[in-house]
């Protein structure tokens, strides 16, 4: 038998089965006490939300931004106190970026609930003594971010403690 017409064949009879199996039968029962049927999923909790919006920002966000580009917008950058339905949208709009509604969702509540972590908030309240976090966000791939630390303590009086400095570092070389 030729592929093409094993194929077809295939695909009757799987289309046969799953009727078989109920896909025509009638729907099924409500439960008496309106309470949620055993093979329904209970609701998704907000924390659920916000941990699939932080994989969806990992995977769709970062493809163009760096982890830099979230410091900027929640530590004193350009961006702090976005909208973050409104950026979402936008890129979606402009950059065609595609994501559900109920993974647009889930970023939004992701990005609005974040908190920046120890290094970012000592990158901004070190960094920006001098220079905005723009300069920073900006900064090229393969920078030495253990140079630059360096230099900014050596020659502009950058006053690090040994753990703040690791602190940064890791966070900046990531």
């Amino acid at each position: 038998m030729k592929t093409r017409s094993m194929i077809v064949v295939l695909v009757a009879v799987l289309i046969v089965g799953l009727l078989a199996m109920g896909g025509c039968s009638a729907p099924a029962e409500e439960p008496a006490d309106g309470g949620q049927d055993a093979t329904e999923s209970p609701a998704t909790s907000e924390d659920d939300v916000v941990a699939e919006g932080e994989q969806v920002a990992d995977s769709v966000c970062l493809e163009c931004h760096s982890e830099m580009a979230f410091t900027a917008a929640f530590v004193g950058g350009p961006q702090e106190g976005l909208d973050w339905d409104m950026v979402v949208q936008r890129m979606e709009e402009s950059h065609q970026v595609v994501l559900t509604d109920d993974e647009a969702n889930a970023v939004v509540q992701y990005l609005a609930s974040r908190e920046p972590s120890e290094a970012e908030t000592l990158i901004a309240e070190k960094c920006t003594d001098c220079h905005s976090l723009e300069k920073v966000y900006q900064a090229e791939n393969g920078t030495s971010w253990l140079d630059v630390v360096s230099r900014m303590q050596e020659s502009h009086g950058l006053e690090l403690t040994s753990e703040e400095q690791e602190a940064i570092l890791d966070f900046l070389e990531q």
